[in-house]
């Protein structure tokens, strides 16, 4: 055989297997590419949950505006339902159930602040303690600080939440 035609068998095979190798490589960089960019759309659509549930807490701990509550409270539901992991969306259910049962244990206040340490958590991987607010805004909070402790372990155990959530009962 004419060494011309191997060389050119042998070059045509190469540049096949080039383009398969790119291909595979460009496919799976592609794929990267799209999971990158969906990380980034849920932090982008995600990072002001945590600072809007403070609002609302803030408004619920005041009694201010109902209606208004009830909108911004919908609102951060979606956000959450939308693009919050399992567990955020764990605990925006369970906010939500105590808010239709009328919960007067404040129970649905500490949804929100675990909710706010879920979202923390999920954004940035640190945990901050879901007795946090309480601690910045409640002025009293010594008062009712077992209440609080107490409902947040339990929701802690009851929606099978991460354990570092848990306030360390004094």
């Amino acid at each position: 055989m004419d060494s011309n035609i191997v060389i050119a068998i042998i070059s045509n095979i190469v540049t096949i297997g080039v383009v398969f190798i790119t291909y595979f490589l460009n496919r799976n960089q592609y794929k990267k590419e799209i999971i990158k960019i969906k990380g980034n759309l849920v932090i982008e659509k995600t990072e002001t949950i945590p600072y809007d549930i403070c609002n609302i807490m803030e408004k619920m701990i005041k009694k201010q505006n109902f209606e208004e509550i009830n909108k911004d409270y919908a609102n951060v539901l979606y956000k959450v339902l939308a693009y919050g992991s399992k567990e955020a969306v764990k605990i925006a259910i369970k906010a939500q159930e105590l808010s239709y049962a009328k919960d007067k244990s404040m129970k649905n206040i500490c949804c929100f602040s675990l909710l706010i340490t879920q979202l923390k958590y999920d954004l940035t991987n640190e945990i901050i303690s879901p007795e946090a607010f309480w601690k910045l805004k409640v002025v009293d909070y010594e008062q009712i600080k077992e209440k609080i402790e107490r409902n947040i372990n339990q929701l802690v155990e009851e929606l099978n939440l991460n354990k570092k959530f848990k306030v360390k009962e004094e």
